[in-house]
């Protein structure tokens, strides 16, 4: 599937979105696009207030899933994790297996890219 970012837009053949910030990386499976909104700033600090920043597109350009929030399922578990200060994810990628991570300020999760459910947190650090 043939696509383009330009800043905080999307554009393929059967849409053109544009979210609030730009777009730090896309990545296309099974039909699904994969974004990844960039949490940082021109000057490359994190804006405050961006959350559960990856969203998963369909052919048509509808967001059928933003990220779950991992507080949701490991702030009982980790409770000093940065959740209040860094909420915001700062990529996403496809690993060698075939499945998908998504990693946060210092935690790696696996992201199921049909339901942006995460799970099987690894800490960073």
């Amino acid at each position: 599937m043939d696509y383009e970012i330009r800043g905080a837009t999307l554009k393929s053949q059967a849409f053109e979105i544009t979210f609030e910030h730009d777009i730090l990386k896309v990545l296309f499976h099974n039909n699904i696009f994969i974004v990844c909104i960039n949490p940082n700033n021109v000057n490359g600090e994190v804006i405050r207030g961006i959350e559960n920043n990856i969203y998963g597109l369909s052919l048509d350009g509808e967001i059928i899933w933003q990220i779950q929030d991992p507080r949701e399922v490991y702030a009982k578990t980790y409770p000093n994790l940065h959740w209040s200060t860094y909420g915001a994810f700062f990529g996403v990628e496809q690993i060698p297996n075939g499945s998908f991570t998504a990693f946060a300020w210092d935690a790696r999760y696996n992201l199921d890219y049909l339901t942006g459910k995460v799970s099987g947190m690894s800490r960073t650090w």
